[in-house]
């Protein structure tokens, strides 16, 4: 229990000394009233603040960067805008090319049950593959190829349609492997070039405030946050190319080989002899 109040009588004021307990649970102001025997000022109830402003949209920071951004704070986040651009649309091409691939699938099976060169989609890896071999037959056939025995003319000109269509399939795998590696440290760059300027703004003659330094730090936020959002889908891409890529090469391999054997062995199952 608490200590009990004294009370002492002063020039006709009564002064009350409260136990530090009920002082504390009374609070600051109610003990300064009980011992003063009045309230001040700054004792007053406190007048709650407003609400703080809603934090601006990702386009405002974006617009408020560019506008009070330097010329390398700029420069920078040109550098990782192309990158992202680059990058996108490598991933859309190969996107669309990805659901051509799908589509040729079925078509193959209806190349062997008989519907030959016309089952197969014009322009695609797999009635290049038959036309090569069609027309590299008919020149040996011909007479017209020497020093060279007929399997291995064969697989010479099969071989050529698929390294044309690897080549194909990987480009700009090299473009998102560049950007998904270096555009974190491009964020990163961006990242110390405004701290850089913040602690500039700190050890200035002119005495620095919050808004002086707010902005430059913002930046740096920014910077780091572009960064990954151009680095991530560009290696995410980069893996499912990747896997697209021998998903695509390695049945058109094994296609190859049952174009080859049709044509050595003189079978054509379902097409017909070319």
């Amino acid at each position: 229990m608490g200590t009990p109040a004294l009370c002492v009588e002063t020039g006709g004021l009564d002064m009350c000394r409260v136990s530090w307990r009920r002082l504390l649970r009374g609070g600051g102001a109610l003990g300064i009233a009980l011992i003063g025997g009045g309230s001040p000022a700054w004792a007053e109830p406190l007048v709650p603040l407003a609400d703080p402003l809603p934090p601006a949209p990702p386009a405002e920071r974006l617009a408020a960067l560019w506008v009070q951004g330097d010329g390398v704070a700029l420069g920078t986040l040109i550098v990782l805008l192309a990158m992202s651009v680059a990058s996108w649309s490598v991933i859309v091409v190969r996107t669309l090319g990805g659901i051509q691939q799908a589509r040729q699938a079925g078509r193959v099976a209806r190349f062997w049950a008989g519907g030959g060169l016309a089952a197969l989609v014009p322009g695609s890896p797999q009635a290049a593959l038959v036309e090569a071999a069609q027309e590299a037959d008919a020149l040996f056939r011909a007479g017209q190829v020497t020093g060279v025995d007929r399997h291995t003319w064969l697989g010479l000109a099969l071989h050529r349609v698929i390294a044309e269509t690897q080549s194909r399939v990987q480009e700009g795998q090299t473009l998102l492997a560049t950007v998904g590696a270096t555009a974190p440290f491009v964020g990163l760059f961006g990242t110390v070039w405004s701290i850089h300027r913040a602690l500039t703004a700190l050890g200035g003659t002119v005495p620095a405030s919050l808004e002086t330094v707010a902005g430059p730090v913002g930046e740096a936020l920014i910077m780091t946050a572009l960064g990954l959002l151009v680095a991530v889908p560009a290696v995410l891409a980069y893996n499912a190319l990747i896997r697209s890529g021998k998903n695509t090469i390695d049945p058109l391999r094994l296609f190859a080989a049952d174009i080859e054997s049709a044509l050595l062995s003189g079978r054509w199952p379902g097409a017909g002899r070319p």
